[in-house]
Formats: structure tokens, sequence, C-alpha cells
């Protein structure tokens, strides 16, 4: 997530084609380390003697509303002022929400704690 967040906000300070293409690859890989990682975490705190179902469909529905609502907002600060703001302000939203999961507990040792 910190990958991902950091990168993105770079993204505000490209100019060039290929320092935004390869930062925006990085940017990506970040993004492709997270989604597993968030998946693991709903699987370990759900646990394997509990229904999974609304868990699993609260936090996929968490995630779309952000892929729906992310873009139109982030589409709205473009119009206001600027893609360099738009990237900047996805990254520090993304850099502050990898603070939070610093503090989070392990859940794998959780679960086996139980």
């Amino acid at each position: 997530m910190l990958v991902n967040g950091v990168l993105t906000a770079a993204l505000a300070l490209t100019t060039d084609l290929v320092p935004m293409l390869v930062v925006s690859v990085l940017a990506g890989v970040g993004a492709g380390m997270l989604n597993p990682a968030q998946q693991a975490t709903v699987a370990d705190v759900v646990g394997s003697g509990r229904t999974a179902g609304p868990v699993l469909a609260t936090f996929q529905m968490s995630s779309d509303a952000g892929q729906i609502l992310g873009p139109v907002l982030a589409g709205l600060l473009v119009d206001h002022a600027g893609y360099g703001a738009a990237f900047a302000l996805t990254g520090a939203i993304t850099v502050l929400a990898a603070l939070v999961w610093t503090r989070a507990p392990e859940t794998l040792v959780a679960h086996r704690a139980r």
C-alpha cells in the first residue's frame, strides 16, 4: 500500500512520458501486491469456523464503491485543480491508509490464538 501510495503521488511530479510510464508501472506493482494481501486478511479474520458470505460481500461492496466513486471524485478534482492535484491527493490518501494499517494486528497470529 505504501509503495502504491508514494508512487501514485509521484505521478504528480512527472513531466515526461517515459518517467510517467515507469512510475505508473511501479505504482501498479504496489497495487498488485496490495489486493491479495487485503483478501488474505479478510480470510484470516473470518477464519474457517464462520460463514464468510456477509463479510466478503461487505468487503467487496466497499471496494466496488471506492472503484466507482474514486474516479468520479478524482475527475472533479482534475477539473478544478488539475491532474497533479488528483494524483497527489490519491497518493496521500493511500499513504495515510498504509499508516493506519501499520497499527493493525497480525490476523493470522490472532486467528491461531482463538
